[in-house]
Parts: structure tokens; sequence; C-alpha cells
């Protein structure tokens, strides 16, 4: 397996994102106690699409068969939570120190802080203090590999809060091994015309695993 650096080539209509948090429950006589089965909840996503052209639907068909169905991964943009606005990442240290990009998606209560791999390119402005600091001449990034989302210093900005604003993409793959069916609507002889889309299952992938 390995992870293809593309992003899923159509529109959905909508992206259903489902966060998964499996716990294992043994119930004694009194109370119960509860394990965490993972650190991460990896979301599962269901990709709906609306009226597709069939050149559209061509294009879902050859980045399926792309991917060899649910072997390799990729990336999707998850409308629900794409984009962030001055997003704590941690204090700053001296030059040549690093920090990973994160995002808090838990509460006041319990923060649950996720790692960012997939930071997309020319979205992402990085502040150490209040002072936005210059990509190549402060700092460097990484946006995708096994060091996906680290930000490295190339200045110093010990103490300093550090906050990044930016888009992102998720790690995928296919959930499935044939693909959903695509119903077709019209078609002309010209061999183009419309199809409903398919309903396309996805899971978030472990990002850091696909590089081991």
């Amino acid at each position: 397996m390995a992870f293809h650096d593309i992003v899923y080539p159509v529109e959905v209509r909508s992206l259903a994102a489902t966060p998964t948090w499996p716990n294992d429950v043994i119930k004694t006589a009194a109370s119960e106690q509860r394990v965490l089965g993972q650190s991460d909840s990896l979301r599962d996503y269901e990709g709906a699409h609306s009226t597709i052209t069939l050149a559209q639907a061509r294009q879902i068909y050859k980045f399926f068969n792309g991917r060899r169905g649910m072997l390799h991964s990729f990336k999707i943009r998850d409308k629900l939570l794409y984009q962030v606005t001055a997003e704590p990442f941690g204090t700053g240290g001296g030059a040549g120190s690093t920090n990973q990009l994160i995002i808090n998606e838990g509460d006041t209560l319990n923060a649950y802080n996720r790692e960012i791999y997939l930071p997309e390119p020319g979205t992402v402005h990085v502040f150490a203090g209040i002072t936005e600091k210059v990509e190549g001449t402060h700092w460097t990034l990484a946006y995708n590999g096994i060091n996906g989302g680290l930000v490295t210093w190339i200045t110093s900005v010990s103490g300093l809060a550090l906050t990044w604003t930016g888009n992102f993409y998720v790690p995928v793959r296919f959930d499935a091994e044939s693909l959903p069916d695509i119903e077709m609507i019209q078609w002309r002889a010209n061999n183009t015309g419309a199809a409903q889309g398919p309903v396309v299952p996805m899971v978030e992938v472990d990002y850091p695993g696909e590089w081991t």
C-alpha cells in the first residue's frame, strides 16, 4: 500500500463525517471499566454525489481503479472542517526546533488535539506571538510525507505562542471493494449525458502509518 498525493477528483454534494471512538466496556457487579481502543478518532465518510456528467462518472471510475479500491490512500477536503483561523499549535523554540500543525476538536473540559498532516500549499500562514512569520525565511513546512504538517524553524521563536491559519486535507481510503453503482440518467449518441453519482464510503487512515 502507499499514499497517493492526489485529491478525489469530483466535487461531492455532501461528505458526512462520523467520528468514531472504539471503547471496550467491562461491566462489574458495582460499576464498569471503560478502555479507549485508539488515541485518534478516525472518521468514517460517505461521499454523496448529485447528478454528474458521464465524463465525471468516468473520472470516478478511473480514480477508483487507480487506487486499486481500498489499497492506496488519497486525500479529500472535508467541507465540515478544512479551514482554521488563528489555531494554536504550541510554543516556539530555537532555530532548528519543530512544531506539528494541530487543531483542537475537543472542548474546554477535555481538549482533543488532532495532528494535521496534509496542509494545503499556498494557504498556510504562521504566527509567533502577534507577528506573522515568512515561509522560507523564518520557517519551512512539510506538506506531505512522514513529516507532513511539521513546521521547522529557521530562526528562533523561543517562548512565543504559535498559531496558524490555513486549509488542509484529510487522508482517506475507499472502504469498499467494489465501486457503488452509478445510475445512468441520460445518454446521447456522442457519448455524453448524465448519471446519478454514487454514495462512496471512505475511511480516514492513520497517516504516519502509510509511511512505515
